[in-house]
């Protein structure tokens, strides 16, 4: 079952399992745990809870920690607790999926309230869990006493760790905080630049941008492909054109080459805002072949706006394309489909 698992075939991991129970083979911990890994659905996971708890392993660590982490997939959020609190003998593996439950069902809040009853040393994963919560939150109190933490555990070198904490004061509009911390990462470490080049388009800091993609590229580290796709992301997600336009330009300044993903999420941007105009004209003017990715962009917008007339233009273009996907066609389908839509009524 460990390397049906391991192989990423949880469904065949779960048929040998339901063999053996019927054979009359009974389940140790440890196959429990296993299997628990392999749970994708909420019914076949309480089934294998209720052979742990007749058996007294949901208190063992390992398997706990594989119900705690079952019941966060299937965002169960208190049965994960419920299961977690019953292990006994926490340890950071344990935290780790409680946390990683409450951060996934968007519970910022509650991934920090955890942290204040932690009875183990927290790891990279707890921080970075606990930093990005303090980010959505706006929390900078509690992100500075994590900071406090994390300089006595000796892990604010860790990328990860450092990346979290960037992002953290960046979105609490603590620049010179971010600042301070990035200036002490490795100046050669592209995904540090990112991170803090990311935050600063994220947060309308365009004049911050420039500045670090000059002094990237002053340092001998290049502002490549990906960095410019990550800013760009960040831009379409903040909704900020201006900035984003602006820093589309900037990519032939220095030296690299537009590729389909930098159009990808300035076509995003401008769908998200209501620009269809200026998206489908972005579209037009692309140096290659408009691909299934910006016509689906397109269309979602479309969607969006309820723009029917370059819907459909949209849809001549992705049959154009002969592709055999599916998902853009449905799309496409659900803008006429749409019972809100008035002027299909």
């Amino acid at each position: 079952m460990a390397v049906l698992v391991a192989r990423g075939l949880p469904d065949r991991a779960v048929e040998l399992y339901r063999g053996a129970i019927a054979r009359g083979v009974e389940p140790d911990c440890y196959t429990l745990s296993t299997i628990l890994g392999a749970c994708r659905d909420l019914e076949t996971g309480q089934e294998i809870h209720r052979v742990a708890a007749a058996r007294a392993c949901d208190r063992d660590a390992v398997v706990g920690t594989a119900l705690v982490a079952m019941y966060g997939r299937c965002k169960r959020i208190d049965e994960a607790k419920r299961a977690f609190d019953r292990i006994q003998g926490k340890n950071v593996v344990s935290w780790n999926a409680i946390l990683a439950a409450y951060a996934e069902a968007g519970l910022d809040a509650g991934v920090l309230e955890l942290l204040d009853s932690i009875d183990v040393v927290p790891d990279v994963l707890v921080f970075s869990k606990a930093l990005a919560a303090c980010a959505s939150l706006g929390d900078l109190a509690v992100g500075r006493r994590l900071h406090d933490w994390i300089v006595v555990q000796e892990l604010e070198s860790e990328t990860t760790v450092e990346n979290g904490l960037i992002s953290m004061y960046a979105r609490c509009g603590s620049w010179d905080r971010a600042k301070a911390v990035f200036a002490r990462r490795a100046r050669d470490d592209p995904v540090s630049w990112n991170a803090i080049i990311s935050a600063a388009a994220r947060f309308n800091q365009l004049d911050l941008v420039l500045d670090l993609l000059r002094e990237m590229s002053g340092d001998g580290v290049g502002a490549g492909e990906i960095t410019f796709t990550s800013v760009l992301h960040a831009c379409a997600h903040a909704g900020v054109a201006v900035e984003g336009v602006e820093i589309f330009k900037l990519v032939e300044e220095f030296g690299c080459e537009a590729i389909p993903d930098h159009f990808h999420c300035l076509i995003d941007l401008f769908g998200r805002l209501g620009m269809m105009e200026e998206a489908e004209a972005l579209i037009d003017g692309m140096p290659f072949e408009p691909d299934l990715v910006a016509w689906t962009s397109l269309a979602g917008a479309c969607k969006l706006h309820r723009d029917l007339d370059r819907a459909a233009r949209c849809a001549e273009n992705v049959a154009a394309l002969n592709t055999r996907i599916s998902g853009p066609f449905v799309l496409l389908c659900s803008i006429w489909n749409d019972p809100d839509e008035e002027i299909l009524s």
